[in-house]
């Protein structure tokens, strides 16, 4: 992955797409990273007891969670999933596996 989002993200490589740079300015924002971050805890957590799960399950939970805790402003945008799975895994190698991917459209 060495073309991958995490280059975006560190401002190495130039969005390939409008929604690609649209997910980096949210995920750098005060609403991304807190949803990002909770993102990661329950991947963590599945990747101790699965070999794969589904992104956008996990971000589900984070949205209900998000709701639950007085966060109703908390927002993600369904064609983010895609990219934050894709983060996680290029930011965590040995779980590179737990989301299937598929080609990006956009």
């Amino acid at each position: 992955m060495k073309d991958g989002i995490i280059r975006v993200f560190n401002g190495t490589r130039k969005p390939r797409s409008p929604l690609e740079g649209q997910f980096i300015s949210w995920i750098k924002g005060k609403e991304g990273k807190m949803i990002y971050r909770e993102f990661c805890y329950f991947a963590d957590k599945i990747a101790r007891r699965r070999d794969n799960y589904s992104a956008d399950a996990i971000m589900h939970t984070v949205r209900t969670n998000a709701v639950i805790g007085g966060h109703k402003g908390a927002k993600v945008n369904n064609n983010f999933v895609a990219y934050a799975a894709r983060l996680y895994s290029e930011q965590n190698p040995d779980r590179a596996t737990l989301f299937k991917t598929r080609q990006l459209k956009a």
